[in-house]
């Protein structure tokens, strides 16, 4: 269980959120919470076909698909506007790492829980993994 939660939570917490610090003052917020918050369920759904593609769903893909649709309408319409200020691609390609490290977590989580363990358990595992990794 500990190199479950050191790995999750460097996954999870350590590195995405470096990522983020040192991506975020280089973006519009709304760029950033499209590009990270909006597209993970895609990105998590792509992560989990390509390692497991027997577990996708028509139900899982038919939920994702128009939101990711959505997302794509609004980061054109953001790049089209004077909201986008002008970001770099760098750094939106930097907030899409972000948003792949956050997606390997959620997969890595579903496919090594450790079974005798419960939610809190780990949490608190993985906070102490953190602070000790700082």
């Amino acid at each position: 269980m500990v190199v479950f939660c050191i790995m999750s939570g460097l996954l999870g917490f350590n590195f995405p959120f470096s990522l983020e610090s040192f991506a975020a003052p280089h973006l519009p917020v709304f760029v950033l919470v499209v590009v990270v918050v909006a597209t993970m369920p895609i990105m998590t759904l792509g992560l989990s076909a390509a390692i497991s593609p027997q577990s996708l769903s028509k139900g899982a893909i038919s939920a994702v698909i128009p939101g990711f649709v959505e997302v794509l309408f609004l980061l054109w319409d953001t790049a089209r506007s004077s909201q986008a200020g002008g970001a770099d691609i760098i750094w939106v390609a930097l907030a899409f790492g972000v948003l792949i490290l956050h997606a390997a977590n959620t997969v890595f989580d579903v496919t090594k829980w450790p079974v005798a363990a419960d939610a809190i358990q780990v949490a608190h595992a993985q906070a102490c993994s953190c602070q000790s990794l700082l």
